[in-house]
């Protein structure tokens, strides 16, 4: 296998020297690993210091490994640096920790249905994380086939996109696919992220041009797509990008906000500083060109109110990652104290 293809350019190459073995994670299971290699697709696990500082491959990344000298296994022993990250924040009681759904990627698809699983707001959500995560987005409307007002829902996604590529396309009837040839290149990664049964796995499918992964159909009572995705996995296109699919996740918070906010609702930062004072709080002060914008219709209500809450949403999250970063130092600092040698001390008379 040519890793070439997968992605493996300059920037790891940089990273290692001849002699180590390079391979790149393609599954991620409980602390077992599938790694694609020059020498095919093995499993391994990691040690020492990774496992130590609970520094866990993710699925994209490129990672050092040594086999056992009976070959039967392959220990993970570094991790090298990512140059983007796709993540979202912990969801349950780890919600100051960061999810990392994909690792080197290239392009993050954001998939949403036409049906009703349409929604302007998760969309803002989805490219936040996109422009922080350092890959380009692109947003993928699925299931035209069975859309009516198509140019409806065009017009609303472009009024929140803020320039990124918006295609929609039928993986059932090829509608539109071919807009697609211009990210599925070989050496290139693309991650798919969205809700679940919005048509990743039969959108893969078809970019493959062969049942790579397992899809169900429409349910009747909500014209909402079957789950099916319960695992991250990158698929590897012979003569195409990788693909990485992702669960549909029914929540989505932001992990890191701080530019991708700015980038996302660069539209309301323009007016904000257009106010007449600059401390300008956006209520009922004279000049204020935020509320002059939403009297006359140019910014919407909805778009002006999320904004607010994933403002206050990523300070939040913020402070609790900080504090958070200082405990895990901390005790880290505390266990490196414990494993030092004690030394000798000598008296002398």
């Amino acid at each position: 296998m040519n890793l070439s293809k997968l992605g493996y350019n300059e920037f790891f190459k940089n990273q290692v020297n001849e002699k180590e073995s390079v391979g790149r994670i393609t599954k991620a299971y409980q602390q077992h690993y599938t790694i694609a290699t020059v020498d095919g697709i093995k499993t391994g696990g990691i040690i020492g210091k990774l496992s130590f500082e609970n520094n866990f491959p993710k699925v994209g990344d490129f990672v050092v490994y040594t086999q056992s000298d009976d070959g039967s296994y392959n220990s993970i022993k570094k991790i090298l640096d990512r140059k983007s990250v796709f993540s979202r924040k912990e969801v349950g009681e780890h919600q100051s920790f960061e999810q990392i759904l994909a690792t080197n990627i290239d392009y993050t698809f954001i998939v949403m249905a036409l049906n009703n699983d349409f929604n302007l707001r998760r969309v803002e959500r989805y490219l936040i994380a996109a422009w922080e995560s350092g890959a380009e987005p692109v947003v993928i409307l699925t299931k035209t086939d069975v859309c009516d007002d198509l140019e409806n829902k065009l017009e609303m996604i472009d009024e929140v996109t803020m320039g990124v590529s918006v295609v929609a396309v039928s993986a059932i009837t090829g509608d539109g696919m071919e807009s697609l040839d211009v990210y599925n290149q070989e050496g290139k990664t693309i991650a798919l992220v969205g809700s679940s049964g919005v048509g990743k796995s039969t959108l893969i499918n078809t970019l493959a041009k062969e049942e790579v992964m397992t899809t169900k159909g429409i349910r009747e009572d909500d014209s909402m797509g079957r789950h099916t995705t319960t695992h991250r996995e990158m698929i590897i296109i012979d003569g195409g990008a990788c693909l990485i699919d992702t669960p549909g996740m029914r929540e989505f918070s932001v992990f890191n906000g701080e530019l991708g906010i700015d980038l996302e609702f660069k539209d309301i930062e323009e007016y904000a500083s257009q106010c007449k004072f600059a401390n300008c709080e956006h209520r009922k002060e004279p000049g204020c060109m935020i509320n002059e914008k939403l009297r006359n219709g140019e910014l919407d209500k909805k778009r002006y109110n999320n904004y607010l809450l994933l403002k206050k949403e990523i300070s939040h999250q913020e402070r609790k990652r900080k504090k958070q970063e200082k405990i895990a130092s901390k005790k880290i600092e505390k266990l490196q104290r414990k494993q030092r040698p004690r030394q000798k001390s000598w008296c002398t008379e």
